[in-house]
């Protein structure tokens, strides 16, 4: 059934992506005319129409400026539509996910200022405190090292996507089992091609029990079953975008936790560049 699910998922984007591909074709005067955000500073959001996803971590930012109108869209691909077809006039995001947008789109750039920052995390039952301790104080240690330099390079070289390599599992002692989100490209999501675990987070948490002599059993996901796979103990750790911004929010259910964060990263503001350019680049179609 996942699979099934996540074809379809695929084939939205898919025909997102190509409506906007068609758009630009066929409407480029009129989508040249939208406002641009074409500056590098960020002072000039100042008055503009910014898209953020609805409870993700741009939208934690931006809600208190009273400078800009804040729109919310529940789908990422829902907002890179509305800002093709210039209901908005930029988008705020995660670094990670402008850059796995921007593989599939040309014509797009990302200022070169960030908003913000934010840290990734991994959600932790209070149960399991031997583990967590162990995570958390290999988390701080791998926070700002040369490991994560490296992990950051390959996401701004949109490395993770389908048909990307994994980190080789070394560990022989016990096992941990580890949930990951099915569909949160490029953090978590399951590779098409080989069908297994991929993403930054995957690796991340394979650096984890490797250094630590640790097998991983690897449990496919979603935000709305790894809280009752974890009360269930189907799940030890998980991880598939979660961040520092969110850490309030488990104030309200104790039996939940975040991690000692591992990753930084940048909430950036992408728009488009070149309306005559706006088009896929390098988009493979999901396999039968």
């Amino acid at each position: 059934m996942n699979n099934v699910v996540r074809k379809i998922t695929f084939m939205f984007i898919n025909i997102l992506v190509v409506t906007v591909v068609i758009a630009s074709v066929f409407f480029g005067n009129e989508l040249k005319s939208a406002r641009q955000v074409t500056g590098e500073n960020i002072d000039q959001l100042t008055g503009q129409r910014i898209g953020a996803l609805t409870a993700w971590e741009a939208d934690y930012i931006l809600s208190g400026r009273d400078d800009i109108t804040l729109k919310r869209y529940d789908e990422a691909g829902d907002m890179l539509m509305a800002l093709c077809y210039k209901q908005i006039d930029a988008a705020a995001l995660g670094s990670s996910l402008a850059s796995y947008i921007m593989q599939k789109v040309t014509g797009l750039k990302v200022l070169d200022e960030p908003i913000d920052h934010d840290k990734y995390c991994a959600v932790q039952y209070v149960e399991n405190k031997e583990l967590n301790q162990q995570f958390d104080a290999w988390a701080e240690s791998f926070y700002g090292s040369a490991r994560s330099d490296e992990i950051r390079e390959k996401i701004y070289n949109n490395y993770y996507s389908d048909g990307c390599g994994k980190i080789e599992e070394t560990g022989t002692g016990e096992v941990i089992k580890v949930g990951y989100n099915i569909d949160g490209q490029p953090c978590t999501f399951i590779d098409t091609i080989s069908g297994g675990p991929r993403g930054f987070e995957v690796d991340i948490m394979t650096m984890f029990a490797n250094d630590n002599n640790y097998q991983i059993e690897w449990v496919e996901a979603t935000e709305t079953t790894v809280y009752p796979f974890i009360e269930q103990k189907k799940i030890q750790l998980y991880v598939g975008g979660y961040a520092e911004v969110y850490r309030g929010e488990f104030d309200v259910n104790p039996d939940f936790e975040l991690s000692k964060p591992y990753l930084e990263y940048d909430i950036v503001v992408l728009v488009v560049d070149d309306w005559n350019n706006l088009s896929l680049n390098n988009y493979q179609e999901e396999e039968e």
